[in-house]
Parts: structure tokens; sequence; C-alpha cells
């Protein structure tokens, strides 16, 4: 197969050079393109995946699938640009996602969105077409989540609303003000809005919640250190039926958000390191 030499859309900044160096790869490679793009065997790396959580939709009519990129800082360019103590506490340090395959896999598709966004969306276009005429097949709804552990503006590209003109469902989590994004996004588009430790975090849920949108908390028990506590601290709190004087719903039974009832918040109990956090993001429950 001949090299794709392409120019990419801006050069390698010198921490997404160090990022492709610990790869083993040169930045200055005229191929750089078929580096991100093609697994170490030659294969196309696929964009869209999934999960134990995404497939949970299924029992619901839901075909959804899920691009995982790099969160945070990890491919030397910021795809969180409000994460806080989240970044240290991410999904990605939970199950299958810690593997170095999945690792070079998250880095390797961030950096080709990063420094080819053409090729990004025209590949994720492909993929996305396929998983409707799947999702037809099945007799199922098309969902796809793009930010899967980043929080990408995606509304600012026209990939949204080419999803939303296939009759796939777009949804993702954000830490960004929702209601701002919603102003520019389609509403198809169905954000949730992350709460966090940083100040004005519950406010802005708070607010999001007024106007009929959902906000997902992280929880744990006011001393727990386990994931049995943190799933303990759930099963009260939905008992109890509310957080801050809104209805609650548990955010583990299915990952389908769009799912949720209007002004509801999200209840995920505490998973991996963040069974331990102690920094605000996890918000602590009394028993």
């Amino acid at each position: 197969m001949p090299l794709s030499i392409v120019q990419p859309a801006r050069l390698p900044s010198p921490a997404v050079a160090r990022v492709l160096r610990g790869y083993g790869i040169n930045p200055a490679d005229p191929a750089l393109l078929d580096r991100l793009r093609l697994t170490p065997a030659g294969n196309l790396r696929e964009i869209l995946g999934s999960s134990t959580k995404i497939r949970k939709g299924e029992r619901a009519g839901i075909l959804s699938t899920v691009a995982y990129l790099s969160p945070s800082t990890e491919a030397g360019v910021n795809t969180c640009p409000l994460a806080g103590r989240c970044a240290a506490q991410c999904i990605r340090d939970v199950g299958r996602m810690t593997f170095a395959q999945s690792a070079r896999s998250r880095v390797m598709k961030t950096l080709l969105w990063h420094l080819y966004p053409e090729a990004f969306l025209s590949q994720l276009r492909g993929e996305a077409l396929r998983h409707a005429r799947k999702a037809e097949r099945a007799g199922m709804v098309p969902a796809i989540r793009l930010n899967g552990t980043s929080d990408i503006l995606w509304e600012r590209t026209p990939i949204v609303e080419e999803l939303i003109s296939l009759g796939i469902r777009p949804y993702d989590y954000t830490k960004i003000d929702p209601v701002k994004r919603m102003r520019h996004a389609a509403p198809e588009y169905h954000l949730t809005f992350s709460v966090d430790e940083k100040p004005g975090s519950i406010d802005t849920a708070e607010r999001y919640l007024r106007v009929g949108g959902n906000a997902a908390i992280v929880i744990q028990s006011e001393d727990g250190s386990t994931l049995a506590d943190a799933k303990k601290a759930q099963a009260v709190l939905l008992d109890r039926g509310s957080w801050r004087g809104f209805p609650v719903i548990s955010g583990d039974e299915t990952d389908w958000r769009p799912g949720d009832p209007a002004g509801h918040v999200v209840v995920l109990h505490a998973k991996g390191p963040a069974v331990r956090d102690i920094s605000g993001f996890v918000q602590r429950v009394t028993l």
C-alpha cells in the first residue's frame, strides 16, 4: 500500500512531538497521517468503539457507539479544557482502558483529529453511516457518544448535524456550561452536565436542571473508600429520591442519557481511583 503524503493542518507542538516520539514516531515523517490512522499491523484504526455500559442501551432498543479519545493532555493536546481533579480519576483508569494498546489507540486517534481534522471527520462519517445501517437492520435507534473520554465542542464542526441527518442521536457528558453550548448546537444533541469540584460547578448544574437539563454527579459515602461503599451510597441516595432538591435517577443502568427524564440528577457511583477521592470531585453522601 503506498503511503499517504499529506501535510497536517497544523505542525505538531513540542508537547505533541514528545508524545509521538514516545511511541517511536517521527513528528516530521511525511507519512505521519498513515502512522496515526493505521495500526502497527497496517489496519485502519477505527474511531468508534463500545463498552459494557454502552451496550446496556440495547435493552431499550438503542444501538450506541462511542469515540474514546485521549482525556485531558494525555496526547499532548488538551481535549478537556475544564478538566479538574477528574483528569486523575478518569474512566480511562478503569477496566480495559488501562491497557497499553488502548492508550496508544486513544493517542493516535486524538492526534489524527488534532493534526488531520478533515481525514478524521471523513473517517468518522463513514463509520457513522455503517453504524446507522447496522442499527436499521437490527430495528434499533442509532446513537453516538462523541466524547467518551474527552470534552470537545463538536457542535462547532459539521459532524453533529451530519449525524442527525443520518438519523443518529448524538449525546455527551460535558463540564463546559451546557446552557451556553446549546445556544450553538442542534436541539437533538443531548448534553448532560458533569459536576466536579471547581467553584461554580454546582451552581451551573442547578441552572441547567432548572431549565430542564440533566446533571451527573459521582458519589461515595461520607467515609467510604471502596467500590462497595460507593454502591451503597448510590442506593441510599436513589432511595431518598433527591439531591439538593432535584429528583435523581441511576446513571449506571445504561449510558443512554437522552432517555433520562428532564431536570433529573444522574447518580453515578465512584469507580476505580475515584472511590478514594476527597478533592470534592466525588460528592460525599451521609448515609
